[in-house]
């Protein structure tokens, strides 16, 4: 899938309407204990004690958007499978609820897949033509040097 299409698809997405609260409360009712979750008025709450693979997951496919709950208008569909109950949400992310896991999965549904080496390859260079210019501002004294924090 190219830019364009994943694009127009989010754009579509954001657009459609949320599933009803009561229905999202309803589907998710199995799910709360085994997970820790509670409902507001709002929105699905995470717990705030999770294990660091939680944590980690939700960081990296999440972004920090869904970090500490997730809204009930971000829910567009909700589809229960074999493997358990499905939220897609506006920003084209996935939650996986199970009961056969410690955790819930994430992923997200239109991101990009691995970079081309080229595109690595321009980062690593950036990133150490950024660390010679601080180094050589830290040399200079235009930059402050950051003291290791033990």
């Amino acid at each position: 899938m190219n830019i364009l299409k994943r694009k127009w698809a989010l754009c579509y997405m954001k657009r459609l309407p949320a599933v009803s609260k009561l229905e999202v409360c309803d589907k998710l009712r199995p799910y709360l204990r085994h997970y820790g979750l509670t409902l507001s008025d709002t929105e699905i709450i995470f717990p705030k004690r999770r294990c660091y693979y939680q944590k980690l997951l939700q960081f990296i496919y999440a972004y920090g958007i869904y970090e500490e709950s997730i809204p009930y208008e971000s829910v567009i569909y909700i589809m229960e499978t074999p493997v358990g109950l499905h939220l897609l949400l506006r920003t084209g992310h996935e939650f996986t609820f199970t009961l056969e896991s410690p955790h819930w999965q994430i992923r997200n549904l239109y991101d990009y897949d691995k970079p081309l080496m080229i595109t690595v390859w321009w980062w690593r260079f950036s990133g150490q033509a950024v660390m010679l210019w601080w180094k050589v501002e830290e040399w200079l004294g235009i930059r402050e040097k950051k003291q290791s924090q033990l």
